[in-house]
């Protein structure tokens, strides 16, 4: 074990995500394309949330210790673990597109209600891990009815996304020696609320990660899930 300084603590967790997400590329061949392409909106989507969590969850005072790079590294990254161990554990290959029964402005249509849904219930004085959440547990109620044969792949993609957080969250208490100073030091929310409050909202946060993005990729990009 080992002390990370306030200004580390943030590089040093995305670099654990980074390494993960890395041998998932290297090892599992099968989903490196979808893999790959995902890590692309992490590049770009990152920035923009992990700007919204600072505002409440994470500490604003410390945001001079966050660059846009620590989440882009652990946006990017969380989305390349997601995808690939959900599309690998579904055993189905992506093949040929569908027939497009989901129409691409319902897909826009989506993405926008959840963007909105998270920022509106934001700016009604929820938490915005919280409003975040709820908004993505509903955006992945609407996907399935637009894909009811996705449904197996969202629940595996939250238990994916929960029980990858979770490990990555283990390895980093392990490895470092103040891993609780550096959680006062960060998030208001703990301070506040204890530990087992803030496990509880980034457990439903990780949970509706995956059920939303670990079917992203068929989705998206109208494919079938074929038998490998």
């Amino acid at each position: 074990m080992f002390v990370v300084p306030t200004s580390g603590a943030w590089l040093t967790f995305a670099f654990l995500s980074f390494m993960l997400c890395s041998a998932l590329l290297l090892f599992c061949p099968s989903t490196r394309r979808e893999q790959s392409w995902m890590m692309l909106w992490g590049i770009f989507g990152g920035p923009l949330v992990s700007a919204l969590y600072w505002t409440d969850f994470w500490r604003p005072a410390m945001a001079r210790v966050y660059t846009p790079f620590e989440a882009v590294l652990f946006g990017s990254s969380f989305l390349g673990i997601v995808t690939a161990l959900t599309l690998w554990w579904a055993g189905h290959a992506l093949g040929p597109e569908r027939p497009r029964t989901v129409l691409s402005k319902r897909k826009v249509y989506l993405l926008l209600a959840v963007i909105l849904a998270g920022l509106g219930l934001w700016g009604l004085g929820t938490n915005s891990v919280v409003a975040t959440t709820a908004a993505l547990f509903v955006g992945t109620i609407f996907l399935v009815g637009q894909r009811p044969d996705l449904a197996p792949i969202a629940f595996r993609g939250a238990l994916v996304s929960l029980t990858s957080y979770a490990t990555l969250i283990a390895v980093f208490i392990l490895m470092v020696a103040n891993s609780g100073e550096l959680a006062r030091a960060f998030s208001p929310f703990y301070v506040q609320h204890g530990l087992v409050q803030t496990e509880f909202v980034l457990g439903f946060w990780a949970a509706a990660f995956g059920a939303f993005f670990g079917p992203f990729v068929p989705w998206a990009k109208n494919l079938r899930l074929l038998p490998r």
